[in-house]
């Protein structure tokens, strides 16, 4: 199987702005029966597509040469015919509709043209000779990831579909730009390129700490940053301190600041508004946080 970008002309597809946006047609081409599919989209990353091609259909990649043609002579041919013959002359009412039409135009019209190389038809050599020697599907759809750029915080955690991820200090000191890529089961961090950490993908509200991410110098005031928490959450009330001391009260109490910061915020807010806040019944466990209102 040959695979190859390209970009899609003419553009049709305009963004919330009406400003006229790029498309890319992701095109792969079987060498042995020619037959097509064809993949409209906006953005791509390419490097990870592959390996998360390779990991979920068990086949190694050969990226061919750059501005060589002749590396992927199968699909190289075929981009032209896609744009002048798919997106040329067409319309399209979104991302989604092109999608379909994309996909039916390969079955019906590319996979029953008479090739001009193989002077046959490609779907029907595909049905015939070509799709028994593939794998068989195992029903998993492929997970698509959701890549995002991030800064590291000052707490050495970054921000990811509303979750929190800490990061090496020493090789991510704090404002490192970090490229971060999500799937159902796991967030990797990449800087430029390269993974700097790993963790198991948190719900909304959730967060990965790995407590050797912090820094050796710091570990001793990362320590004590609770403890003038907790001192300032026990002047506003018994209660407040009794949720703080226990909200703390786990094998990483740093990893809780944020929470910590909420609750002095809910609690000055409770006091000037003249509120008691009841001892919380039953007590949270360790690790869940702390809400506004």
């Amino acid at each position: 199987m040959q695979v190859n970008p390209a970009t899609a002309t003419p553009v049709d597809q305009r963004s919330s702005e009406g400003l006229r946006r790029a498309a890319w047609a992701l095109v792969l081409t079987l060498p042995a029966s020619r037959y097509q599919f064809v993949w409209p989209l906006f953005q791509q990353t390419l490097t990870e597509t592959i390996a998360g091609l390779e990991a979920a259909w068990r086949f190694i990649a050969d990226p061919a040469r750059v501005r060589r043609p002749k590396a992927k002579p199968h699909v190289e041919r075929s981009i032209q015919y896609v744009r002048e013959r798919f997106f040329k002359g067409w319309s399209f009412r979104d991302l989604g509709d092109r999608r379909q039409q994309a996909e039916r135009w390969c079955r019906e019209v590319a996979g029953l043209r008479v090739h001009g190389t193989t002077r046959q038809l490609p779907r029907e050599v595909f049905e015939a000779e070509e799709q028994a020697r593939l794998q068989p599907y195992d029903g998993v759809l492929y997970d698509v990831p959701e890549w995002k750029e991030l800064v590291v915080h000052p707490d050495h955690h970054v921000s990811f579909a509303q979750a929190l991820y800490s990061v090496p200090a020493t090789a991510c000191p704090l404002g490192t730009k970090l490229e971060a890529r999500g799937d159902r089961s796991l967030v990797k961090l990449y800087k430029k390129g390269e993974l700097v950490k790993v963790h198991p993908r948190q719900l909304r509200d959730g967060r990965a700490t790995d407590p050797d991410d912090y820094p050796a110098e710091k570990t001793a005031y990362a320590l004590r940053h609770p403890d003038r928490i907790i001192r300032q959450a026990s002047e506003l009330g018994l209660s407040v301190g009794e949720f703080a001391t226990r909200l703390f009260a786990g094998p990483c109490p740093w990893s809780q600041l944020r929470a910590g910061q909420k609750l002095l915020r809910l609690g000055k807010l409770s006091d000037r508004a003249g509120v008691c806040l009841p001892p919380p019944q039953p007590w949270p466990r360790p690790g869940w946080g702390c809400r506004s209102a």
